[in-house]
């Protein structure tokens, strides 16, 4: 799997609103953008400093991948590439 790590911007504003569309139906809370064949397909980010909830329940990294994309091993891409980012 060929996955790519960008910076949202207006330019993909409708991949946005399309991942945010499928993720509704399903009635899931949305967890926070990466990019395979050309759609978004989740979400992650980096927390260099956490608040009393985040440091109860979640953490320093927060990653989220659209429905029909997951068991695809995204998540664990996106956290290597966000990771790497933060690190070079």
């Amino acid at each position: 799997m060929k996955l790519r790590l960008v910076k949202a911007s207006n330019q993909y504003r409708n991949q946005i609103s399309d991942m945010l569309d499928e993720w509704n139906a399903t009635g899931e809370k949305i967890i926070p953008y990466a990019i395979e064949r050309n759609i978004i397909v989740g979400a992650v980010n980096i927390r260099h400093y956490l608040n009393e909830s985040l440091l109860l329940n979640g953490g320093h990294i927060g990653d989220g991948v659209r429905p029909s994309e997951r068991r695809k091993g995204v998540a664990t891409k996106m956290i290597a590439l966000a990771c790497w980012i933060e690190l070079a």
